[in-house]
């Protein structure tokens, strides 16, 4: 079966086919908790079953070839102690920071993360392991560039406060207006204020600037980000080239499984006609890498000689203008 959508510009067309539950781990970038409050969880998929499959991405390990969960480790952590053999996954060919990506935005999709699990991601991508600029992340994400920064410097605040935040006590878009005081001490007491008297938005921004919004001290960003008819075309082709790697990865997966308890010793010129089909799976493999790395560089060939000969368009205009001026 095949399933294919677009999470902000990660190729994601993969396969959905059942997986051995023993074959598949938990993500090492976890954004949440997996096994806090799993009854309720267990008893839902216990009488309904999985209603949506889990993702996951093949990796390496050791030499042998396994999956990681990229989104649902949750739903993963819950069929897991159901005692169940096999799970529904979506399998994507993603690298780890496409992992990442696509595991944050399916929990801002769902609006799984609070305020602070949110922050810490966006931090961990900008900061941590520094895949991007905080304008690249958001643009991936599809949020304005001073919702994250205002997200990840809620960081700064007080860990009772963040404690609030988290349940749900105290409202993240108004304690934030306490980062424009730069005095710690000051700042603290505006939040104690805030805690006490349950301030709104605009009663902590006039307690603040002494102003309100109708004085237009503040302004509400946003943006929207859209691919070019190229990039969408690149997308396309790469989700084909992608869907390739996949099924062969799995192929090769499910051949290391049907080879698993046999050895030359029972069947020498089985074994080594086996072994042989196999390599051709893996260069085959190695070829459509090879095609994909083709694939982008032909692209960005094109956009830089498409980039140049705007500039140089732009730069005659201008001369242009300034001599008809003369």
């Amino acid at each position: 079966m095949q399933s294919e959508r677009t999470i902000f510009n990660v190729p994601t067309r993969g396969i959905l086919t059942e997986v051995l539950i023993s074959r598949i781990r938990h993500s090492n970038f976890l954004l949440r908790d997996v096994n806090t409050s799993l009854d309720e969880l267990k008893e839902s998929i216990a009488q309904h079953g999985l209603l949506h499959p889990i993702i996951v991405r093949i990796v390496e390990l050791g030499g042998d070839s396994n999956y990681e969960v990229v989104a649902g480790n949750r739903r993963f952590a819950a069929c897991k102690q159901l005692g169940w053999r096999r799970i529904m996954c979506h399998i994507l060919e993603l690298n780890q920071q496409e992992a990442f990506e696509v595991s944050l935005i399916e929990n801002l999709q769902h609006k799984t993360l609070n305020p602070v699990e949110e922050a810490r991601a966006y931090k961990k991508y900008v900061e941590g392991r520094g895949w991007g600029s905080l304008s690249e992340l958001s643009h991936k994400i599809g949020k304005s560039h001073s919702y994250v920064c205002n997200r990840i410097r809620l960081l700064e605040l007080p860990n009772e406060v963040l404690d609030r935040i988290v349940r749900r006590q105290t409202n993240p878009g108004v304690v934030q207006e306490v980062l424009a005081i730069k005095d710690r001490h000051q700042r603290q007491m505006v939040v104690q204020e805030i805690v006490d008297n349950d301030l709104t938005r605009r009663q902590v921004r006039s307690l603040i600037y002494g102003r309100t919004e109708e004085d237009g001290l503040f302004e509400c960003i946003s943006n929207s980000c859209k691919p070019s008819k190229k990039e969408i075309l690149l997308h396309e082709k790469e989700k084909i080239i992608f869907r390739f790697i996949t099924t062969l990865r799995i192929a090769l997966m499910r051949l290391d499984d049907s080879l698993e308890g046999m050895t030359q010793d029972d069947d020498w010129v089985l074994w080594q006609n086996l072994i042989h089909c196999r390599s051709e799976i893996h260069k085959q493999i190695d070829e459509l890498v090879s095609l994909k790395l083709k694939t982008r560089l032909h692209f960005d060939r094109i956009e830089h000689v498409s980039s140049n000969f705007s500039s140089k368009t732009k730069l005659e205009e201008i001369g242009q203008v300034i001599e008809d001026s003369r």
